[in-house]
C-alpha cells in the first residue's frame, strides 16, 4: 500500500513538471481532487463544479459541462505527463473516466518501458519526416524555380 507522503511526492513532482507549473486552473483542481481523496470522500461532478469552480446552488451539470470539460483535459495533460516524464515512480496517478476519484496505480517495468518505446517511436517519426522534407527541397528544389512560363502566343489574342 502507498503510503499519503510518496502519494504528495507524486503529486508534487507532476505538479513541478511543464504540463502543469503554468497552469494554476489545472494544478489547483488535481490538488483539490488528491485532496478530496486523501481525505476519504469521493467528489461527485455536482461537489466540483459548487466547490471547486464556484457555480451557485442551481448548478446543473447536465446542461453545464465545466467540470466535465475541465477533467477531461487534466486526464491529457495528466496522459502528455507520463509519456514525455523523464521521472519515474513505481506508481501512476490516474483520474478514471466517469470518476472523479483519484487513484494510485502500480506500474510495472513492462508498462513503463511500453511509455518510454511511445515516446522514442514518436521522435523517431517526427525525425524521419523531417529528414524527408529535407530531401525532397534538396532533391526537387532547384526543378521547381527553373520552370519557364509558356511563350506561345494565346490564339485568343492574335489578330
Amino acid at each position: 500500500m502507498l503510503h499519503e507522503t510518496e502519494k504528495l511526492r507524486i503529486l508534487s513532482d507532476i505538479l513541478e513538471s511543464p504540463e502543469f507549473k503554468e497552469s494554476k486552473r489545472y494544478r489547483d483542481l488535481l490538488q483539490y481532487l488528491v485532496k478530496e481523496t486523501l481525505s476519504g470522500s469521493v467528489p461527485k461532478e455536482i461537489t466540483i463544479g459548487t466547490d471547486f469552480f464556484h457555480k451557485d446552488s442551481g448548478f446543473d451539470p447536465k446542461e453545464d459541462p465545466t467540470v466535465r470539460v475541465y477533467l477531461n483535459n487534466l486526464r491529457k495533460k495528466l496522459e502528455h505527463y507520463y509519456l514525455t516524464s523523464e521521472r519515474q515512480h513505481g506508481y501512476r496517478l490516474e483520474i478514471p473516466k466517469g470518476r472523479y476519484l483519484v487513484e494510485f496505480i502500480k506500474t510495472t517495468k513492462k508498462s513503463r518501458l511500453l511509455a518510454s518505446k511511445r515516446v522514442l517511436l514518436s521522435v523517431l517519426v517526427v525525425l524521419s519526416l523531417a529528414i524527408l522534407l529535407i530531401l525532397g527541397f534538396i532533391l526537387l528544389g532547384p526543378s521547381l524555380g527553373t520552370r519557364q512560363p509558356s511563350l506561345k502566343p494565346n490564339p485568343i489574342w492574335a489578330e
